[in-house]
């Protein structure tokens, strides 16, 4: 199945949503999650018959500007976590092809490249007492299912032009020997539009008070990250005695789930290629930056 497929099969199952966190919330309302989170529970279709389940998203108050990234629900139509899996792995191959099977059967994914679907079980283990779950048993009977992607989207030119016409603009232009990085897959800040002003030689950043985003166009898409979400630079300094060093720039933060995410925007051929680029985007943006130094050889 191609992406084409698996967006018609989400669209079917009215799963996706161009629509913020915010907007959401304000329709839907907050929910517990169990005694763990609060949820927002969205009106989606069943995923196959014996899914009875309604389909979630994480509240998220720093990205609430933005649409959501991962869906979630569970299956609990049978007994035991076991026979749970067991029923989903068959009913998701059914429509999906098949799956890559990890953790001794206890976990699945389908990748599609944009889109990552995966079913996930829990283990009862051997072991001092796990608070949270012991307090939730009945989750060790269910299968986790989780639907993540890009959801890319555009980004209406005449927004954009209006953003970058106030907005502070900071352009780095690229040496020799450096280049842009694509940024990751599965990112809550990616859009397929491109800057009108974006150059192949430079690296175009930006930071619109008004708006409450920064920006940046990597190799690819542009990217458009609230203010809100709290991000640190990282400069990784690579030094080899035998070969070639290296440097690479990226950014951290948390995404929606409360997991730490990665995006790398510069590369560099040598170790000290990217120090001042890395200051300079530090200085813009206002963000602090980790400088992490490496040694190649070993």
């Amino acid at each position: 199945m191609n992406d084409e497929r698996v967006i018609a099969w989400l669209r079917e199952h009215k799963i996706g949503s161009t629509r913020t966190i915010r907007s959401l919330r304000e329709e839907f309302g907050l929910s517990r999650w169990y005694e763990w989170k609060d949820v927002i529970y969205l009106p989606t279709l069943p995923l196959f018959e014996e899914h009875r389940e309604r389909m979630w998203i994480e509240n998220w108050p720093a990205g609430e500007a933005l649409p959501p990234t991962e869906f979630r629900t569970e299956l609990g139509f049978l007994p035991s976590g076991r026979e749970n899996h067991e029923l989903a792995v068959r009913r998701m191959t059914e429509m999906l092809g098949k799956g890559m099977s990890f953790e001794y059967g206890q976990r699945h994914r389908w990748d599609f490249g944009s889109y990552e679907i995966t079913l996930n079980t829990l283990r009862r283990q051997k072991g001092g007492p796990r608070p949270l779950m012991d307090a939730q048993r009945e989750l060790y009977d269910k299968t986790n299912i989780s639907i993540r992607g890009t959801w890319e989207r555009s980004w209406p030119e005449h927004d954009m032009r209006a953003t970058l016409d106030h907005a502070r603009i900071l352009r780095i232009e690229l040496g020799a020997n450096m280049k842009r990085k694509r940024g990751s897959l599965h990112f809550e800040f990616k859009l397929t539009s491109q800057p009108p002003r974006a150059s192949a030689n430079s690296l175009l950043l930006w930071d619109d008070t008004a708006t409450g985003f920064i920006g940046f166009m990597g190799d690819g898409p542009c990217w458009r990250i609230p203010k809100s979400v709290k991000i640190e630079l990282t400069l990784d300094r690579t030094r080899r005695e035998r070969s070639e060093a290296s440097s690479k720039l990226g950014f951290g933060c948390k995404d929606a789930a409360g997991s730490h995410v990665l995006c790398d925007m510069l590369s560099a051929s040598d170790e000290d290629g990217l120090d001042a680029a890395a200051a300079q985007v530090a200085d813009f943006w206002q963000v602090p930056l980790q400088v992490r130094q490496h040694r190649g050889d070993y």
